[in-house]
C-alpha cells in the first residue's frame, strides 16, 4: 500500500488528504503493525495445525497402512514424532509468551502514560526469544515431518 493512502482491499486505495504527513505515516505504520500481526498469529496457527496434523496422519497409517513397520524404521518413527511434539510444545509456549509480552508492554506505556519514553529493553530482548522460538518450531516440524515420510516410504506394503 503506498504510503498515505488507506485501502479497503487491494486495488481500492483512496489517498488521505485530511490529514497531516505524520498523521499519515502513524496511520500507514499503525496498519502494517496490525497486518503483520495477524500473519503472524496465522502463520502460528497454520504450525500447530500441521504438527498436530502430521501427528494424527502417521497414527493412522500405523493403524490402516502399516501395522507391522520394520523394526529399523522405528527410530524414525520416534525422532519424527518427539520434534513434531517439541514443535507443537514450543508453538504453544510462544502463545504464552507472546501473550505476557503484549502485556509487558502495555504496562510499561501505561507507566509513563506520555509522560517518558518507556522502556522496551525487556519486551525487545522477549521479542528476539520469540523470534529465535520460531525457528526452533519451524525447523523441528520441518525434519520431524521428513523423518516420518522416510519412515511411511520404508514401509508401505508392495506387492511381492
Amino acid at each position: 500500500m503506498p504510503f498515505g493512502c488507506q485501502t479497503d482491499r487491494p486495488g481500492n486505495m483512496t489517498p488521505r488528504e485530511d490529514k497531516s504527513p505524520y498523521e499519515r505515516f502513524l496511520e500507514t505504520r499503525a496498519d502494517y503493525i496490525a497486518r503483520e500481526r495477524v500473519a503472524s498469529e496465522q502463520a502460528e496457527k497454520v504450525l500447530i495445525a500441521g504438527a498436530a496434523g502430521v501427528l494424527a496422519l502417521s497414527v493412522t497409517f500405523l493403524e490402516k497402512i502399516a501395522p507391522t513397520p520394520k523394526s529399523e524404521t522405528l527410530t524414525l518413527l520416534a525422532a519424527g514424532w518427539l520434534l513434531l511434539l517439541v514443535s507443537l510444545a514450543a508453538s504453544l509456549i510462544t502463545f504464552v509468551l507472546r501473550s505476557q509480552n503484549y502485556r509487558s508492554a502495555r504496562e510499561e506505556l501505561d507507566l509513563t502514560a506520555g509522560t517518558a519514553k518507556p522502556d522496551f529493553r525487556k519486551v525487545d530482548a522477549m521479542n528476539k526469544w520469540l523470534d529465535r522460538l520460531l525457528h526452533v518450531r519451524l525447523w523441528t516440524l520441518v525434519v520431524g515431518v521428513v523423518l516420518l515420510v522416510v519412515f511411511a516410504y520404508a514401509n508401505i506394503p508392495r506387492a511381492s
